[in-house]
């Protein structure tokens, strides 16, 4: 809820802080009125004079799809001081209308009459709401403790700071689902797909989450003590400053996971892939002997492994930004699509010499080198700077070149085979001959570049 500041009267509004109740909160003060947001209910203040004013209200629908009714209480109140508030009339009801509904108010400027809000709340307690289309739901600080959703629609609805707790949420689907600091305690989130959602500060305690999909949902800063997420999908998931101490992590999916300053103990069933992960980047691992590590896809960004023995190491898809590789013996290992940039070496630092090459690309502005029938197969040379570089016969297949300044290169007869060069800038590069099946040139930008049947393309709008 916005809080405006009474005391200094000037067009617009003034944040001040967060209020503890829902709805939006107005001071009087001519010229003074809410925000309108893009969904939720809003309020207006209007003064019509020395002593009157308007209170106009807007009542969005809940949940547009469902097919059920849901019964809320929508009450105008007022407060001197935003501790006490007082009801404006009787409250408002409504059933999930599928139009936004507004109405007026009219009132006097004294009396104390300082802060006005529009409180919401469900009319009486919830039991089911199991296989509905709740897609885009309102439901932001609403009491829904032991609610069956079962089997239910949740695209992009909006469960902020909502109670939650006991909850049913079995084999529900969602992307972009909100749960920012819900009270999830205990909840049943088992067969659920909810990709891409943000759980950041939810409590989410307790909870069984088993065979559940969470593909890049942000867990920042949640508490997940005694969470069971066997067999569930976890790929790229954000685990940073969560607590995880008890968590159960067998049998999952954690490829891509971020584990940065996240909390284990002894109680925690997690496996010894991801285990070794946190520990490096929460306890370090420099010195240390880490020789034939696993560590594929993995996020490793800002590790400390100085002087850390690598050698043989498998690190492909691995994300070693801004990690520090001072002194570091990297001989031998696998580095397909090793993200290296940022990184920190220096003359200890022992790279094959292929690494080292892709390190100058992506990390230096070089001038134009000759590449010519050069091996960088799968090499990850996204936002790398090869101007004007040589690259004829170039083995580049499978390479990804993301956001690569390849302006006025040579890739006459290049490999480019299952490349990914989306958003790469080819402006006035010549391709002709290169063999180019599979490779993505989505958002490339072309500007009298020579393409692979010798024909000329002239600038235009990214792909």
């Amino acid at each position: 809820m916005k809080t405006v500041c009474p005391d200094r009267p000037r067009k617009g509004i003034i944040r001040i802080r967060m209020s503890a109740g829902l709805g939006l909160v107005l001071a009087l003060g001519l010229g003074m009125r809410s925000p309108q947001s893009a969904k939720g209910d809003a309020l207006q203040l209007h003064p019509l004079g020395p002593a009157l004013l308007r209170l106009d209200f807007r009542i969005d629908p809940l949940a547009p799809f469902a097919g059920v009714e849901i019964p809320m209480e929508h009450l105008l109140e007022w407060s001197p001081d935003l501790v006490s508030w007082n009801a404006l009339g009787k409250a408002m009801i409504t059933e999930n209308p599928r139009q936004t509904t507004t109405g007026s108010h009219l009132g006097r400027t004294g009396s104390g009459h300082r802060f006005y809000r529009l409180r919401r709340r469900l009319r009486a307690p919830l039991v089911s709401l199991r296989r509905e289309d709740l897609g885009e739901g309102q439901f932001s600080r609403l009491d829904f403790q032991g609610t069956e959703f079962s089997f239910s629609q949740l695209h992009q609805a909006d469960f902020t700071r909502a109670n939650l707790k006991g909850t049913q949420f079995f084999a529900s689907n969602g992307n972009r689902v909100r749960f920012l600091e819900a009270d999830l305690l205990g909840a049943n989130l088992s067969a659920s797909i909810l990709v891409n959602s943000n759980f950041r500060h939810a409590n989410l305690m307790g909870i069984t989450a088993r065979d559940a999909q969470f593909t890049g949902s942000d867990f920042n800063g949640a508490d997940l003590r005694f969470a069971d997420f066997t067999r569930s999908g976890l790929f790229g998931c954000n685990f940073t400053h969560a607590d995880l101490r008890g968590a159960i992590l067998l049998d999952t999916d954690l490829r891509f996971a971020r584990f940065h300053g996240s909390k284990l103990d002894a109680l925690n069933r997690i496996p010894p892939k991801s285990l070794l992960v946190w520990q490096i980047l929460n306890e370090g691992r420099s010195h240390t002997d880490l020789s034939q590590a696993d560590l594929t896809s993995c996020v490793l960004t800002g590790a400390d492994l100085r002087h850390t023995n690598l050698t043989l190491a498998r690190l492909s898809g691995t994300d070693l930004k801004q990690a520090d590789l001072r002194g570091a013996n990297l001989s031998n290992i696998r580095f397909d699509h090793l993200d290296v940039r940022a990184t920190l070496i220096d003359d200890s630092t022992q790279l094959p010499s292929t690494l080292r090459l892709i390190w100058r690309i992506v990390n230096e502005a070089l001038p134009p080198q000759d590449l010519g029938r050069q091996d960088l197969r799968n090499a990850n040379l996204s936002r790398g700077h090869m101007e004007e570089f040589d690259l004829r016969r170039t083995n580049l297949r499978g390479a990804l070149l993301m956001e690569t300044n390849l302006r006025g290169a040579n890739l006459e007869r290049a490999d480019l085979r299952e490349a990914i060069l989306r958003g790469a800038d080819l402006r006035f590069a010549n391709l002709e001959g290169a063999r180019v099946g599979a490779a993505d040139f989505t958002g490339a930008l072309f500007d009298q570049t020579v393409l692979p049947n010798g024909s000329i393309r002239f600038a235009e709008q990214r792909q």
